[in-house]
């Protein structure tokens, strides 16, 4: 097929269903970038990514995984970093 550019990731497009959407685990890698920008940079427990993506903790637990094994997260002690990416403290933020 052939690729595209999301967040500035380069993004194949065998990870699209047959029906044009996006794999359930990048919608998960999404929704963590979301939150942390929302709540202004620490990313979400497994729990809060459960509840907000409405999937088991189980399903959330194997989308990280995958995640991890495909070099778009990192975990550490239970924290997620996603890759390639970097914290701004909010107070250099301008309003």
């Amino acid at each position: 097929m052939g690729t595209i550019t999301l967040m500035t990731r380069e993004i194949d497009l065998t990870y699209y269903t047959r029906k044009g959407e996006l794999r359930s685990r990048f919608r998960t890698y999404y929704w963590i970038i979301e939150y942390a920008k929302k709540s202004t940079g620490p990313t979400p427990t497994v729990a809060e990514i459960a509840n907000g993506r409405r999937l088991s903790r189980t399903t959330i637990r194997q989308h990280l995984a995958e995640l991890v094994d495909m070099g778009y997260i990192k975990l550490h002690e239970g924290k997620i970093s996603v890759v390639n990416s970097k914290w701004i403290p909010p107070s250099t933020l301008r309003p």
